[in-house]
Order: structure tokens, then sequence, then C-alpha cells
């Protein structure tokens, strides 16, 4: 039983029904990503994993976590008889607030990893969905019985049915992309320079990463839920790669950084889940990310 078995026992222990199959592959998938940067930096392997655990929290603090979120959906839902007491006015703006909710794991991570912090960033995403299925469901509910009348009995019902739509089949991938380069290029061509100038980053062909520092915005790079930015050379040039956070749903991306402005190479060593390159504008590239 390896470390992260045993700290899913413990949380599985404490936390009840809020640990779901999704909520368990999410929190491993961070764990592997943190066990990998902290492995890049020289660490043996079991003391990268209890490493990303003691990063990740107590499981006793993080299993009461979800038993206060448990403990809101259940205020939340209420079973049936709570619903129906719920006015039409009141029953919308819990579902706007809901699909505001899901949209916004998807449209706006990085802004919410930002204003939260990296754990309440991690439970942002993970609560988002449980709770608008709840919203959903009591939409449908309060429609479904002789309590719903008049023209507006639908439109909370309509408000998830658009979120849902705009989360799942809205192209938003592109777009957010450009949105994130121009507002966060200056701040990371100052973390470029000060790679360049060996103020972040040894030169070693050996080191791949780098460390944003505290002092910028934590949503200038994402890297394995770090602050970090892969680093190489291919010949004289140099490459710097920042990892944007994902929101929930969306395909991954990166943006690289080429001192000589030509079409960067792309060696599976360094990015080995990239399978393309295109430029936004001189030094820049967008490098889009499969699996």
């Amino acid at each position: 039983m390896t470390g992260m078995d045993r700290y899913l026992a413990r949380l599985r222990q404490s936390a009840g029904a809020g640990l779901t199959d999704e909520v368990e592959r999410e929190l491993r998938a961070h764990v592997a990503a943190a066990c990998a940067e902290y492995l890049a930096e020289g660490l043996a392997a079991d003391q990268a994993e209890q490493a990303a655990l003691a990063d990740l929290g107590h499981p006793e603090v993080v299993a009461a976590a979800f038993r206060r979120a448990d403990r809101a959906r259940l205020r939340l839902a209420g079973g049936p008889a709570a619903w129906l007491a719920l006015g039409q006015g009141t029953l919308f703006w819990v579902s706007l607030g809901a699909s505001a909710w899901l949209v916004a794991t998807r449209a706006l991570p990085g802004v919410a990893l930002d204003r939260l912090g990296e754990r309440p960033f991690l439970f942002f995403l993970l609560l988002a969905v449980p709770v608008f299925a709840v919203a959903c469901g009591g939409s449908m509910l309060h429609l479904a019985t002789r309590h719903a009348s008049g023209r507006g009995a639908a439109l909370p019902l309509l408000v998830n049915a658009l979120a849902l739509g705009v989360f799942l089949l809205a192209p938003m991938g592109g777009l957010l992309d450009t949105l994130d380069f121009h507002v966060h290029r200056a701040t990371r061509e100052d973390v470029v320079r000060r790679i360049e100038a060996g103020a972040l980053w040894s030169g070693s062909p050996s080191d791949q990463v780098a460390f944003v520092p505290s002092s910028y915005p934590r949503s200038v790079s994402d890297g394995g839920g770090q602050r970090a930015v892969t680093v190489y050379r291919t010949g004289d040039a140099l490459h710097v790669v920042f990892f944007p956070p994902q929101g929930l749903g969306a395909a991954r991306s990166a943006f690289l950084y080429s001192s000589s402005g030509a079409a960067p190479s792309l060696p599976e060593a360094r990015l080995p889940q990239a399978v393309g390159a295109e430029r936004l504008d001189g030094h820049w590239f967008r490098v889009t990310m499969g699996g």
C-alpha cells in the first residue's frame, strides 16, 4: 500500500460519502503532478510522495472540509419539501449561482486561483459539479410539481440548461488563452528576463524547472500544481514554458517563449504531452497539449 493509498483510506474513514470516485481521481492526479515536480528537484520517490501529501494537507482536516460541503448540500437540497417551499425567485437565484459557479470553473480558473489560493481552488473545482447537480435536481422537481405554475416556472431549469451547454459546448479555449496571454504577457516576460539573467535558473541542462517567485500572481504558471515553468535550450535558443491554470473540461495548453523567435522544437523529454505550437506574437507560441 502506497502513502497515497493510506492517505485516501484515512480520508474515506473521516469524510464518509463526501469522497466520491471523481474526487479521489482529482486528488490522485494533483499528488502525482506534485510528486513529479519534487522528483525533478532531486528528491527520492518516497520523499517526493511525502512532500506532495504534506502539501495537500492532513487527512482529517481535508475530510472536515468535505463534511462541511456535504452538510451545505443537504441544507440546500433538504428533500423535496424544502425545494417546494422555495419561492420561484429564490430558486432562480440558487440556480443562477450554481450555474455561474460551474461556468467559472472553466472560464475563470486563473482569477479563481489568484483569489482563493491553491487549496481552496482545488475544492472550488471539485465541488462545482455536485452543487450544480443538486440545483438542477431542485429545478426539475420544482417544475414537475403542481407547485410550479406560471410562465416563469421553467426559468431556473433553463438557466441550468444554458450553463451546461456553455460549459460543455462553447469553444472558449482559444479565446480564454488569448485573453490570458495578453493579461500576463508583461509579467511572464519579466520572469523570462530573470531566467536569462540566471536569477531563477541555474542554466544546467539537467535542471528543467524554474519556479516563479511568490511576488508574482499565482496564475502566471501552474505547472504541476506548483509555481513552476519548464526551461530548456535547443542550440543557442532558450525556451521557457508557462502553464496557465486549466479549468474543468478545458483543453490543456501552454505558452512558450523562444529567445530566437524561431518555431520551437518540442522535445518529448521536456514536454511529453505537447502536440504542436502556433505563433502568437514575436517570440511567443501557444503549445497545444494532448492526453
